[in-house]
């Protein structure tokens, strides 16, 4: 099988539209989120209506800034697995996303890299205020330019996870328990993706 110029065995591809279609279901019934104390609240939702894609395109191109003004690319950051979070700082949800996150960072940080993208927020001094209050452990940017596959986010907090190669792999719009996002890295690593 083939997927966006990607070959796959047909073990690994049955494995792979499993995993996708076990991420873009609809809401769970949730218990407490285990590293902030959130319940799910959101649903996870391709980008796009292409039914069974695993691969939602690469989204290498898609810049963001940092808060010195300067251009950021997602192809910036080599092969690690990313995980953007388009998050806005009035927003209690994203507020609550930052623990489950800070831990995805501390658990992963070898092979993975969370960013925040804040959206409400222009000037570096407003986001480092933020950054100290709610103690983010991760790097935070600015939108850039064209958002790419990722599109507007329609709902906040919206977590885009990338895969090493630069491809859009799925997105959470909403948020979810911590093992949600801890799960579907660990199934990347699994299969190298």
């Amino acid at each position: 099988m083939r997927l966006y110029g990607k070959r796959f065995t047909g073990t690994a591809a049955a494995a792979l539209v499993l995993l996708a279609l076990s991420c873009s279901g609809g809401k769970e019934g949730g218990d407490a989120g285990k590293a902030a104390g959130a319940g799910e609240t959101g649903t996870a939702a391709a980008t796009d209506s292409t039914a069974g894609d695993t691969y939602k395109g690469s989204v290498a191109d898609v810049t963001f800034r940092t808060l010195d003004g300067r251009e950021k690319k997602i192809s910036d950051y080599g092969r690690k697995i990313l995980v953007v979070n388009y998050m806005a700082t009035w927003n209690e949800d994203s507020r609550k996303l930052v623990p489950i996150m800070n831990e995805v960072q501390r658990k992963f940080h070898l092979n993975v890299t969370v960013i925040g993208v804040l959206t409400d927020l222009k000037d570096s001094a407003r986001v480092n205020s933020f950054i100290k209050t709610n103690d983010v452990k991760f790097e935070v940017l600015l939108p850039g330019g064209d958002p790419g596959r990722f599109g507007r986010p329609r709902k906040l907090p919206t977590s885009h996870i990338v895969t090493r190669d630069d491809y859009l792999l799925t997105t959470f719009a909403g948020l979810f328990r911590a093992d949600k996002y801890e799960d579907m890295i660990l199934a990347m690593y699994r299969r190298r993706m």
